[in-house]
């Protein structure tokens, strides 16, 4: 697909999904990482550059019936931490910029201004 279309610049987002919705997973964040990796290799062995951005936050709040806490997720439901996750993969990737990875941070101001909201809301 990237040679025929033949970019010169990508942006990633992946993440949201990497976690099925589940607690941290050793295995999961392995196949994660090895997934940036594996993309990262095939963008730039067509030339084009790579830019990543952290996934999104994930909100329990407007789905409140649905997540379940760790001990109690099952098949088809969501992890009400799984934030918890999603801040882990943020991290992992945004460390990849010591490694020269470009890496735009979208989870870490989506949580502050999140959080900000919540906050100003209780006080109304």
């Amino acid at each position: 697909m990237l040679a025929k279309i033949k970019p010169d610049l990508v942006f990633a987002c992946y993440g949201m999904n990497d976690g099925i919705y589940l607690p941290l997973s050793d295995e999961r964040f392995q196949r994660y990482q090895d997934g940036m990796h594996r993309l990262r290799e095939k963008v730039e062995a067509c030339g084009a550059k790579i830019v990543h951005l952290t996934p999104a936050v994930f909100d329990p709040l407007p789905i409140r019936l649905k997540p379940a806490p760790a001990d109690k997720v099952t098949s088809g439901q969501m992890y009400d931490g799984y934030n918890d996750v999603l801040d882990r993969y943020s991290d992992w990737l945004l460390a990849q910029r010591d490694r020269g990875w470009r890496v735009i941070d979208l989870h870490g101001p989506m949580k502050r201004a999140s959080e900000i909201h919540r906050r100003n809301d209780q006080h109304r």
